[in-house]
């Protein structure tokens, strides 16, 4: 690999292809850091090619194929970005939870991919039922001299009129 400048950049060149690996801009100042974020970026593949990779990952295709135009759409610049943060997500957490979280997504209109993260985030954390809380039938413990006690009551059962009369705002004097 050689290093050569030319206008003003510094270009990183294999030495045996002559392929440039690099172009920086040179920079004037001093102590600071000059980044290219495009290192950082998978360039591999075009933008179609990453949200066609994203769109098997979740089970409503349209749905994700919306929410991939309209992330499009609101971040033009950062997309690939965007769709790498996504990616990322996929390859952590199974369908289910990415599912949740794009439905959440679309209700809210989140569109960013940070907020997608956090969603995800947001449902990982949020602690499971435990399936004895969901019994339908719940026995409170009564001691059994309680027990008898409301066995002997009756409910008292009225006609159904005389609440549809004091809806109405009849007048109704109780006989009881």
């Amino acid at each position: 690999m050689t290093k050569e400048k030319r206008e003003q950049q510094l270009l990183l060149i294999d030495f045996e292809t002559g392929e440039i690996l690099a172009k920086h801009t040179l920079w004037n100042g001093k102590g600071q850091l000059v980044k290219d974020r495009n290192h950082a970026r998978d360039t591999t593949s075009g933008i179609p090619e990453l949200a066609a990779q994203l769109i098997p990952a979740f089970s409503n295709h349209p749905l994700v194929e919306t929410y991939l135009k309209l992330q499009h759409k609101a971040y033009p610049r950062y997309v690939r970005d965007q769709y790498s943060l996504i990616k990322q997500l996929v390859k952590e957490h199974p369908q289910a939870i990415l599912d949740e979280a794009l439905v959440l997504c679309m209700n809210r209109k989140l569109y960013s991919a940070t907020d997608f993260k956090a969603v995800v985030t947001k449902i990982t954390d949020r602690p499971q039922l435990q399936s004895s809380i969901v019994d339908s039938e719940v026995q409170l413990p009564t001691r059994e001299e309680t027990s008898k006690r409301i066995q002997q009551y009756e409910t008292e059962m009225r006609d159904l009129s005389i609440y549809t009369a004091i809806l109405r705002g009849d007048n109704f004097e109780a006989t009881s």
